[in-house]
């Protein structure tokens, strides 16, 4: 007969090899998830958000620190993809370069286009 002790450490050494693979499926799954057209989508989603809740911040500073000047003569238009590549080189408030992506000028060219239609 099998000691209680003997199942136990077997049933452990299952346990870690089940969670182990549990692991490396769920880093597959996310991999797929981030390289898929939906994640794009859903990025596209959240930066068109976040892009337009900044916009929203920067045009109730810029018309409380300017009263006399009349934001609302400005139109989207203004923002070109030229002025979002020469923001996205800047080095950020800590710094740092900001990163660079291969296909990020592709992105913006879409964001831009999405914010304009928005």
């Amino acid at each position: 007969m099998i000691k209680l002790s003997e199942q136990s450490a077997e049933l452990k050494e299952q346990q870690a090899k089940h969670d182990e693979d549990i692991r490396a499926v769920e880093a597959r799954v996310v991999v797929a998830f981030r390289a898929s057209h939906r994640f794009a989508k859903e990025m596209d989603k959240y930066a068109t958000s976040a892009m337009k809740e900044g916009f929203k911040l920067c045009h109730k500073l810029v018309s409380s620190l300017t009263l006399e000047y009349d934001i609302s003569s400005l139109v989207k238009d203004t923002v070109s993809p030229k002025m979002v590549m020469e923001v996205h080189n800047e080095v950020d408030s800590r710094g740092d370069e900001v990163s660079q992506e291969d296909d990020f000028e592709e992105n913006v060219m879409r964001s831009v286009t999405k914010w304009q239609v928005a």
